[in-house]
């Protein structure tokens, strides 16, 4: 009677080992083609930006997504992709802010 249990455990390390390879060869496939890619990758994936991204909601019904830079009882000063909004206080129904990354940013 052959052993079984030998040939399981190989059939179970090989299909490990495949998806390993697997996995790795995809990603250095795609650091390549990053890199290739070179600096218009970088300004068509600012990943960055995008996890650090608060919410604005206005009374008017317009959702603008940027950083708060400054807010004070007068104004509130978002950072978008292209510059710099004022809003005043009044203009505003409601702010999500991205706690999460600032509390990281303040840690490290």
């Amino acid at each position: 009677m052959p052993d079984t249990g030998k040939s399981s455990l190989f059939r179970s390390w090989l299909f490990f080992a495949g998806i390993f390879l697997a996995g790795t060869t995809a990603g250095v496939l795609g650091s390549l083609a990053l890199n290739l890619a070179g600096q218009r990758t970088q300004a068509a994936l600012p990943v960055a930006r995008w996890l650090d991204t608060d919410f604005l909601y206005l009374k008017s019904g317009q959702m603008i997504a940027g950083r708060i830079l400054d807010r004070n009882d007068r104004e509130l000063i978002l950072e978008i992709h292209n510059g710099t909004l004022k809003f005043r206080p009044d203009e505003i129904d409601r702010i999500e802010e991205n706690y999460y990354t600032r509390y990281f940013k303040k840690a490290g």
